[in-house]
């Protein structure tokens, strides 16, 4: 009876659409299942793309689309025998898990800027890591996460725009790294390593590293998926409900800080918040649930991944941007679909 009394008088103390969305999140399933209607969308994509790859085949091949994709299918196979490329397949999928799920939260907050801020502040950490000998990895965590909190406590603390302070914090840290950076005489492959991304050159230490780290993180998503999204949904609501709000805000702007700068292995500084923001903004368009949109921005995470090594290992391509690629094709692909559907 408490709880229940608890919840009316959360409903009294908020409007209707925020009423909404409490109730929404209090249902006894923690999301909505996907409809069968959407579920219809997605095996007319997949129809369509088979179709599309047939006759692609075909025409590239007069022998028939068998022999041709028989043939691509075998050195991709190949490919992902080398070490170097199963480790970096392990290290992708990893990152795909973790940074589009965490990026569904990003979205909602509307925080999408905050990714670019960590990436850029964290060059200043590889400078310092490269000066003095330490990981410059490492280094580039722990000047993330430092950044991360210096971002949360200025929001708190001044009457400055969140946007306007991240941009004077990467700013500031981004120039520091390069003065740094400066110092340094001689070839600094690790600057266009983190500058670029280098899924290719990932070492077992590296992947321990980030497998480790994204184990981590999901699980904590996983626990506390309900008053994160509480908390970008209505953070009056998530406080009325009993949520320590600025506990929750402290701890995801950490576990984003790390999960960033995790993913500069894989993107490299500049491309790093693609996958932070594509997947969640392509499963959006398609998925008709919260559940649906973390579902769907993981396989659009997974799946640009692993069409980006594929591709960039058949075509000589950078990595990184091969998969920031693949996940705008995805992305511009649902975009298309939607308006079809909305025009029809």
């Amino acid at each position: 009876m408490a709880k229940r009394s608890r919840y009316i008088s959360i409903r009294r103390k908020c409007s209707l659409e925020t009423s909404a969305k409490v109730h929404y999140v209090f249902l006894p399933a923690p999301f909505r299942p996907i409809s069968p209607q959407k579920g219809a969308e997605l095996v007319g994509i997949l129809q369509y793309s088979f179709a599309f790859i047939i006759l692609f085949g075909t025409k590239l091949n007069r022998k028939g689309p068998g022999s041709y994709f028989s043939e691509v299918s075998m050195d991709i196979i190949a490919a992902f025998q080398l070490p170097f490329l199963q480790k970096a397949l392990l290290a992708g999928l990893a990152l795909g898990l973790i940074l589009p799920f965490l990026g569904v939260f990003v979205t909602l907050r509307k925080m999408s800027f905050f990714g670019e801020g960590i990436a850029h502040a964290s060059l200043t950490g590889v400078a310092l890591g490269v000066l003095t000998g330490m990981d410059p990895f490492l280094s580039a965590v722990g000047v993330g996460v430092l950044v991360g909190i210096m971002i949360y406590l200025l929001e708190r603390k001044t009457l400055i725009a969140p946007d306007a302070l991240i941009g004077v914090l990467f700013a500031t840290a981004l120039a520091i790294g390069l003065i740094l950076l400066s110092l340094h005489r001689g070839y600094q492959p690790e600057l266009i390593s983190f500058l670029f991304g280098n899924i290719l050159t990932i070492n077992s230490y590296d992947l321990i590293v980030i497998t480790i780290f994204s184990a981590l993180i999901f699980i904590v998503l996983i626990v506390f998926r309900r008053q994160l999204t509480m908390l970008a949904l209505d953070k009056e609501s998530a406080w009325l409900s009993g949520i320590r709000t600025e506990a929750f805000d402290f701890f995801f702007y950490i576990i984003l800080s790390v999960t960033i700068v995790l993913g500069i292995k894989l993107l490299g500084i500049i491309l790093v918040s693609a996958l932070l923001v594509i997947p969640p903004s392509t499963a959006k368009l398609l998925a008709p649930s919260l559940h649906g949109m973390i579902v769907g921005s993981m396989c659009a995470g997974i799946l640009a991944v692993v069409a980006g090594l594929a591709v960039s290992y058949l075509l000589d391509l950078p990595t990184g941007a091969v998969i920031v690629l693949c996940a705008a094709v995805f992305f511009f692909g649902s975009l298309a679909l939607r308006v079809l559907k909305k025009s029809s």
